[in-house]
């Protein structure tokens, strides 16, 4: 209740204040007002869904003073109009209109909001909330990175913060809730296990202390300070890249407080073991201890600097809406999930392309990308699929599946190859392509067909 006082309070301040500035008295207010403070607001950066919410307090306030009689004549009810002697509607300063609002019991009531309400011109134009393409996100995390705060500390654990959005689709709560044990977990699945080094003995403890353990906290931050330990669990990630692994999964906690495992891809966890966990973190910690030497981190992966407590979701979401809006990019850390989803859906596009021409199933990528990000509805997802098929249509080339990646990189140095113009290059790496597919009795193989092209008729 506090807190719902404190956002009134913040919002009527924001509104008297604004009046004061086009010098107007507050009892005088009018659509025109309310529409230029709106104005105002979206030019600060503030977000539709928030204007619209401070909009409704004030037509709260007007509302309620009118209602006890402390001013007269400024909102007007459409439910019971009023008329002037000849039978004419009157109008009112503050226009309101009727709508249909439907409470959790399912019975629905009609309730007054201000005609005056925000629209986003440019997302109304498109008519879908923008999504933002690599180089604006790239932007964004590079701003996060360099300018976010004065302190690097912060400034890391923002561009962390966002870089999981982007690249594992998380919303603001699974950021949030992203913590050690969980990193953890993941690792243990994959077979690398983090120590629980409990000595048993007073002198195992006193050779584990010199080693740089600290007994004073458990996992990944134990062994902060004990470089063995870090090589063997960075030896480990390696070794699954080696075997061709992409992702360690870590089970994060999100929408409706349902449990989902996620893809960490390896280089990201990499980052979030050495730079943070093992770096920013840990410095923080050892920082802390000295003025609160009782303080023990909660396994929330994102420290607040301020309290020593895990970062909130809305912390985390105002970084990243502050870092767009600084760019002038008209998205938040909200949208950095649909890039993710862009993205994913591409890839499992290409390699049912690939894999199957153009008889590939659209279904069955909607359904593993919907299982990937945690959605329910596959078929909400289908604008993603649409958006990337038309690019597809415009793009040349066409995409080939190489489950090797050694493999994948000589082929791809010959697609480059032969996408040069320079003939000495070329038409002599072609001939020889040609060459090696007779030697191996091989034929062509196109997309249309997905199968061997026919050799021409002599003489055809």
């Amino acid at each position: 209740m506090r807190a719902n006082r404190s956002v009134h309070g913040y919002a009527l301040k924001d509104w008297l204040q604004f009046l004061h500035d086009v010098g107007t008295d507050w009892q005088k207010p009018s659509d025109n007002l309310l529409s230029d403070w709106t104005s105002r607001q979206a030019a600060m950066g503030t977000g539709a869904q928030r204007i619209n919410s401070k909009l409704a307090i004030v037509f709260g306030f007007y509302g309620t003073l009118q209602s006890t009689g402390m001013i007269r004549d400024v909102l007007g009810n459409p439910l019971v109009p009023e008329c002037d002697a000849d039978g004419i509607p009157l109008r009112f300063p503050i226009t309101a209109e009727a709508c249909v609002s439907e409470r959790r019991s399912g019975n629905q009531r009609v309730v007054l909001r201000p005609r005056v309400q925000y629209r986003d011109l440019a997302t109304s134009k498109r008519g879908r909330r923008y999504t933002p393409d690599i180089a604006e996100v790239e932007a964004v995390l590079g701003h996060l990175l360099d300018h976010s705060a004065a302190d690097e500390f912060a400034r890391v654990r923002n561009f962390l913060c966002a870089r999981v959005m982007a690249s594992m689709g998380l919303r603001r709560e699974g950021t949030a809730n992203l913590t050690t044990t969980a990193l953890e977990a993941a690792l243990l699945e994959a077979g690398i296990p983090v120590p629980d080094l409990r000595p048993a003995c007073s002198e195992e403890r006193a050779a584990l202390v010199a080693d740089g353990w600290l007994p004073w906290l458990r996992g990944l931050d134990a062994i902060a300070g004990m470089p063995r330990e870090r090589d063997r669990i960075i030896a480990g990630l390696a070794g699954l890249e080696g075997q061709h692994r992409r992702n360690v999964f870590v089970t994060v906690v999100e929408k409706g407080r349902k449990q989902r495992s996620v893809p960490l891809p390896l280089r990201l966890s990499r980052s979030l073991l050495v730079e943070w966990v093992w770096g920013h973190r840990a410095r923080f910690i050892a920082e802390r201890r000295k003025y609160h030497p009782g303080y023990v981190p909660p396994p929330s992966l994102w420290l607040s600097r301020k309290t020593g407590m895990g970062m909130t979701m809305g912390a985390i979401a105002n970084e990243v809406k502050a870092a767009f809006n600084t760019l002038g990019i008209d998205a938040s850390g909200h949208r950095l999930r649909a890039y993710f989803l862009t993205e994913l859906v591409r890839d499992l596009y290409l390699v049912a392309k690939a894999a199957h021409g153009r008889m590939f199933d659209a279904r069955t990528i909607l359904d593993q990308a919907a299982e990937t990000v945690g959605h329910a509805h596959p078929r909400s997802l289908e604008p993603y699929l649409s958006r990337v098929i038309k690019e597809d249509v415009l793009r040349p080339g066409e995409p080939v599946l190489v489950e090797d990646p050694a493999d994948a990189a000589t082929l791809r140095a010959m697609a480059d190859a032969l996408a040069t113009t320079d003939d000495r290059v070329r038409v002599p790496l072609r001939t020889m392509l040609g060459l090696l597919l007779d030697k191996f009795s091989l034929q062509p193989v196109t997309l249309d067909r997905m199968g061997p092209v026919k050799p021409r008729e002599p003489g055809c």
